[in-house]
């Protein structure tokens, strides 16, 4: 099982059968984290907001976190989670091996 999750705008409207336009298309997933190998590419901004988020719902989870330059505040909150492992350099296909989910 591989899923990928993408940001897109926050205003999200598509084109469905004969031009008339839907909603929000986002569908709703639960995944019980620490049974999953993650990897979360990037440790900026962007990425320490979803580390928090997912070991704020899954301390225990398995993330392999990889990112060229890694904020600090990324590194002391892996300290607290063993489970965490940064690969600092640029994401390369081969980071997806053996990972559940990319963020």
């Amino acid at each position: 099982m591989f899923a990928t999750f993408m940001q897109k705008s926050s205003t999200i409207s598509t084109e469905v059968n004969h031009g008339t336009k839907a909603g929000n298309q986002l569908y709703p997933v639960f995944f019980k984290l620490e049974q999953l190998e993650l990897l979360l590419v990037g440790a900026g901004n962007v990425g320490l907001e979803k580390l928090e988020s997912l070991l704020g719902n899954s301390p225990a989870a398995n993330i392999t976190i990889v990112a060229p330059v890694v904020k600090d505040e990324v590194r002391k909150l892996i300290e607290q989670h063993p489970g965490c492992v940064i690969i600092e350099r640029p994401f390369v296909e081969e980071d997806l091996e053996g990972k559940d989910l990319a963020v």
